[in-house]
């Protein structure tokens, strides 16, 4: 009869735990302003710099990179130059990477209530590619194409492709790289040679160079790592989807830990209470 009664406080107390976790995993998407500390200085420094380009700025995007990170980093980006009212060409280098690239521009324009080719061109992606490709992109996108965009359209019908022919006519470079391909330190290159701000989103082993880059004053701002696309998602777009998940996981892993730290005591203090007495 004990051991029944035992079972069920068992049971009520996983269910309790349970449903504590899943609370504070739904507060947490649904209230991360709450829960957010101070917005990061790397962020804070990339969101000025896009707005100090005034309205309507041209931004160049050169989407370099393998890993996911990357994938928030230019949709946060392109979310926030649409929303100056930019316009944006964007050049992407592998052919996985274009697909993710193209489905990006498609989904920032669609939100925007912008139209393709009058706000934002993709490229695509061209063989041989690295600096090559990239050379010839800054030297005039239309011939680095061949003319077509991503999708095969003729860039001549393109309205934007008639008024932003080259990173020269650009207000601002954006490089999207993971360390796997062209490294931002190419970027801080280019935007010395050409004149043109440049800003480096990067994730992986690229975090760290683009961070220190931006410290040293080579390049004009830095996205490094998830925490500041976060803080710039924030900033940026009004979107909170990247706070919503980092505050979600970190009261589900503080909770976590409460509750092992919980278990330990209560098993050791359950353990010192049947001690046997010595004698």
């Amino acid at each position: 009869m004990a051991e029944e009664g035992d079972r069920r406080r068992d049971h009520r107390i996983r269910l309790l735990i349970y449903g504590l976790l899943i609370a504070l995993i739904a507060i947490g998407l649904m209230f991360p302003v709450a829960f957010s500390s101070h917005i990061t200085p790397e962020a804070q420094q990339a969101f000025d710099l896009v707005e100090s380009m005034g309205t309507a700025p041209y931004v160049t995007i050169l989407a370099d990179y393998r890993d996911p990170e990357g994938d928030r980093q230019l949709a946060a980006v392109l979310a926030h130059v649409l929303r100056r009212g930019g316009r944006v060409v964007v050049a992407s280098f592998g052919t996985e990477t274009a697909v993710r690239v193209e489905r990006a521009v498609r989904t920032a324009l669609s939100q925007a209530r912008m139209t393709y080719g009058q706000a934002a061109i993709h490229l695509g992606s061209r063989s041989p590619g690295g600096q090559q490709y990239a050379g010839a992109c800054i030297a005039g996108f239309a011939d680095a194409a061949g003319g077509r965009d991503h999708a095969g359209e003729d860039l001549n019908l393109m309205p934007l492709a008639h008024t932003f022919r080259r990173l020269d006519d650009a207000d601002l470079l954006v490089m999207v790289v993971d360390g796997g391909g062209l490294g931002p330190a190419y970027g801080a290159w280019v935007a010395s040679h050409h004149g043109v701000h440049s800003m480096i989103a990067a994730a992986g082993t690229a975090a760290g160079e683009a961070a220190g880059l931006a410290e040293e004053g080579r390049v004009d701002a830095a996205i490094p790592g998830g925490r500041a696309t976060a803080d710039y998602e924030l900033l940026g777009t009004g979107r909170r989807a990247a706070a919503r998940h980092m505050t979600a996981l970190t009261l589900g892993t503080l909770f976590i830990l409460a509750i092992i730290i919980w278990a330990f005591l209560s098993g050791a203090f359950t353990r010192q209470g049947h001690r046997p007495s010595g004698g």
